[in-house]
């Protein structure tokens, strides 16, 4: 019989195989850029552990150290890996090929990824390149496997241990990545003096025109907490008195404010605690007409064509997903989670808000925002009772959950192979089944690109904002911050490290109004508020 050169699925899925049972399943990943630091690599690794399953997972991003977490996963987990392994003869997967006759994928030469599958028996081991099988036509089983791992990795209650491996760093990567290559200089060049307004900056430290206090680093001086001249929002501006601005049938005095709409007092933020409304002077729609038409029809409709813009009107697969009635027992967790990569350094960002129902029934709610190597800002809050109220009706009554049976379609988005950039969100929901006859901690991943793709636009914005009613509605605990890894990029291309700005010997203290923990004089240099 003559070979067959490139084999379709169906033919591979025919092929006999001989293995012995699969003793642990990894899915790998990487990806590699042209600047400095840019690789990317994530492991997963589902098998059985004595009487359970674990996930270990392995990540090694940008300039960052290694880190490992090991989860507890549910054994029907490992039953439904191994479920699709078998059905679809997935280990002769790996005789899959590409014809290049046929491969009209774009060439991307600035930056390269990878993605494969493999499967771990006691005689070997049969290895399935992602990309290859998306091609042929087995993307419904890849991303239903990935499905799978991402399912057990968000199950952060499931969490067994989590290691840091700390990473030798080159010199280099200590002064900073613009410094590559060249040799350290004992002393840098005196920089030239350039004057701003009234007073000198050197592009080091800075002193204070106010008080005359030297060595500063941060927006605010450390002795006498005035602004650093160039960052000064007031420094073009004349003073503008501040007389009651009247804003239709509400008095705003610049403190807090009534609700027109509920007549709630005590009011500080963008919403009203009570019922969510906008404060009325800050209402992007008080003064728009409704619109029955979209700005730009053409445009709109070229975007939602090529797949850039989410089209708003729910497709049949999504319309029957929100009709279809599920039951679900009590709402332990909620999270709204996104993340960003480009190729230069410090270009990685995370942020997340999660909401936390105790048995007792008190709800909290942390945001986390985390760019680069800086430190990651972290709010606590105590969610107000009605806003949680309404984003669990708001989730039982669409039911929401599922929509994780919506699937991303690559081949419709124009740019899916150019991979100098990525990122990506979804939301998470928790239930305890045990009241419904499930089990005590089931999650579900809901998928924004699948969701918009789908549709879903408009129940994505109603989602964003109960985000927002989440925070901006609710009581705030405490702030702080998370400091960065030591020997990590400080700054843009490590300018801090280059330039020597760094204070040694001053006892730090933490601003007892924003968190930061770096202050050293007087003043905070985040906030600007005084040492207590």
């Amino acid at each position: 019989m003559e070979e067959i050169k490139y084999p379709s699925i169906e033919q591979v899925k025919e092929m006999q195989v001989q293995h012995t049972s699969v003793t642990a399943i990894e899915w790998n990943a990487s990806s590699h850029g042209m600047m400095a630091c840019s690789g990317v690599f994530y492991s997963r690794r589902i098998e059985p552990n004595g009487d359970g399953v674990t996930l270990t997972y392995s990540c090694k991003r940008e300039a960052q150290d290694i880190t490992e977490e090991v989860y507890r996963c549910d054994k029907s987990d490992w039953e439904r890996l191994t479920a699709i392994i078998d059905r679809e003869n997935l280990y002769a997967w790996e005789n899959l090929r590409i014809d290049p006759e046929k491969d009209n994928r774009p060439i991307i030469y600035d930056c390269s990824s990878s993605s494969n599958i493999t499967l771990i028996t006691g005689s070997g081991r049969y290895c399935i390149n992602c990309d290859t099988a998306k091609f042929c036509g087995g993307g419904e089983v890849i991303d239903g496997i990935i499905g799978i791992f991402k399912e057990c990795g968000d199950r952060q209650e499931n969490l067994i241990s989590r290691n840091v491996t700390e990473l030798p760093k080159p010199d280099w990567m200590k002064r900073g990545f613009m410094s590559m290559g060249t040799p350290k200089q004992p002393e840098s060049e005196p920089q030239p003096e350039q004057v701003q307004g009234e007073w000198t900056y050197t592009g080091g430290a800075w002193t204070c025109p106010e008080c005359n206090f030297e060595g500063n680093e941060g927006k605010f001086c450390a002795n006498c907490g005035s602004w650093r001249p160039d960052l000064d929002p007031n420094r073009n501006k004349a003073p503008q008195p501040q007389p009651e601005q009247i804003q239709g049938e509400w008095t705003y005095t610049g403190g807090t404010w009534t609700c027109p709409e509920c007549n709630f007092e005590g009011n500080e933020g963008k919403f009203c605690a009570n019922c969510g409304s906008w404060r009325p002077d800050l209402d992007p729609n008080r003064n728009k007409a409704p619109q029955t038409q979209p700005a730009f029809p053409m445009m709109n409709g070229m975007m939602k064509a090529m797949g850039l813009l989410g089209d708003d009107k729910p497709d049949e697969q999504l319309a029957a997903l929100l009709e279809k009635q599920v039951a679900h027992g009590r709402l332990l967790s909620f999270e709204y989670s996104s993340w960003s990569n480009g190729m230069s350094m410090n270009s990685h960002s995370e942020s997340s808000t999660r909401l936390v129902l105790s048995e007792s029934g008190e709800a909290t709610v942390v945001q986390r925002v985390q760019q680069g190597n800086f430190d990651a800002a972290v709010t606590e809050y105590r969610a107000d009772e009605r806003a949680v109220a309404d984003l669990e009706k708001y989730i039982r009554e669409n039911n929401l959950t599922n929509l994780t049976e919506l699937k991303y379609d690559r081949s419709k988005d124009p740019f899916a192979n150019v991979t100098d950039t990525s990122g990506g969100a979804h939301y998470s929901i928790v239930f305890d089944e045990r009241s419904v006859g499930g089990s005590c901690f089931a999650a579900f991943s809901l998928d924004t690109d699948a969701i918009s793709q789908h549709g879903g636009t408009g129940m994505l914005d109603s989602l964003r904002g109960f985000i927002t009613k989440l925070t901006l509605g609710s009581k705030m605990i405490k702030t702080y911050t998370e400091p960065q890894k030591p020997m990590g990029m400080s700054g843009f291309m490590g300018m801090g490290a280059i330039m020597g700005m760094a204070q040694q010997g001053a006892e730090k203290w933490v601003c007892s109004e924003c968190g930061y923990e770096g202050n050293d004089g007087k003043y905070c240099k985040n906030c600007g508020s005084p040492k207590k």
